[in-house]
C-alpha cells in the first residue's frame, strides 16, 4: 500500500510544479536538458479562481474584510448581493452566467474602502486578498 500512496504522491507534485520540473520525496528535478519551450508560458500575475471572481468571490472578500473572519459557506441575502454588485460595479456576464468584474477593478474599490486594513496585513494584489480571505 505504501509504494502506491508514494506513486500517488509523485503524481499529484508533478501537477503541482512547472512544465519539465517534478518533485520526488521533497526534492525538485529536471526533466528534459533544454527548457526552452517553458518559457511560452504566461508570466505576471495569476489570479486563483481561473479568471474573475463571482459575486460569491467577492462578498467572501468583502465579508474579511469588514468582520477579520472569513465567510466559510456562507452566502449573501438579496440585500446583501445588491450591496456588493453596487459598491463593486460588477455587471452581469452571459457567457460566465454570473456577477463579475475584474480583479484590479475589485483590489482598487478594496483599497479605497479598507486601505487600513491591507496596510496592516500587507497586502499587495488581488491575488492575496482573494486568497487570504478565502484559506486564511
Amino acid at each position: 500500500m505504501r509504494a502506491g500512496k508514494i506513486a500517488q504522491s509523485a503524481t499529484n507534485s508533478v501537477k503541482a510544479t512547472p512544465r519539465g520540473t517534478h518533485q520526488f520525496m521533497g526534492q525538485t528535478y529536471q526533466n528534459e536538458k533544454d527548457l526552452a519551450h517553458v518559457m511560452d508560458e504566461p508570466t505576471g500575475k495569476v489570479y486563483p479562481g481561473h479568471g474573475w471572481p463571482s459575486l460569491i468571490a467577492v462578498y467572501r472578500i468583502d465579508y474579511w474584510l469588514k468582520n477579520g473572519v472569513r465567510a466559510g459557506t456562507k452566502k449573501p441575502n438579496e440585500i446583501e448581493k445588491e450591496q456588493i454588485i453596487k459598491k463593486y460595479g460588477l455587471i452581469w456576464n452571459e457567457r460566465l452566467n454570473r456577477y463579475t468584474t475584474a480583479p484590479s477593478n475589485i483590489f482598487e474599490i478594496a483599497v479605497q474602502s479598507y486601505a487600513d486594513r491591507l496596510i496592516e496585513w500587507a497586502i499587495t494584489s488581488y491575488g492575496e486578498l482573494e486568497y487570504r480571505a478565502t484559506h486564511r
